[in-house]
């Protein structure tokens, strides 16, 4: 089963004016278990790091959707009504370009998704995050037959 994992990266950096410098990222990652995101991280980021680079930490990330609007990455947390007047509360993360687009983009989604009321949004907060790695995994359906 398909999971989010947060993978804390520290390696040496060279800034623009060519000096150097330890630096720690944030990145995400879709993967099946920590050793599938382990070997994800290395594959990604070997080519995107030159040198060596340590994992110092890596988390299972849980929030109930990604939507993809932009470059920054922000976690909303919003509090819905159903049909039912139960309220349900969801933590999405969204790639925007920056806070408004986030708030816009989130509550759209909860219109596509047919709540009964306007989403309360409780909080956005920008992440750190750099980039997030999706994975596309085949199911048992689209393996083929003999």
């Amino acid at each position: 089963m398909k999971q989010r994992f947060l993978v804390k990266v520290k390696y040496t950096k060279q800034l623009d004016n060519g000096a150097f410098k330890r630096v720690s990222e944030l990145y995400l990652f879709d993967a099946e278990s920590y050793t599938d995101c382990e070997a994800q991280v290395y594959e990604h980021l070997a080519s995107v790091i030159r040198g060596e680079f340590i994992i110092m930490k890596m988390d299972r990330f849980d929030c109930e959707e990604f939507i993809d609007n932009g470059k920054k990455f922000f976690i909303v947390k919003q509090t819905y009504t159903d049909i039912d007047d139960r309220e349900i509360k969801m933590k999405l993360l969204v790639a925007s370009d920056n806070i408004e687009e986030a708030r816009t983009s989130a509550a759209l989604y909860s219109i596509a998704i047919k709540y009964t009321t306007l989403p309360e949004v409780n909080s956005i907060v920008e992440t750190k995050i750099l980039e997030y790695f999706t994975t596309q995994y085949a199911t048992q359906e689209d393996e083929p037959t003999n």
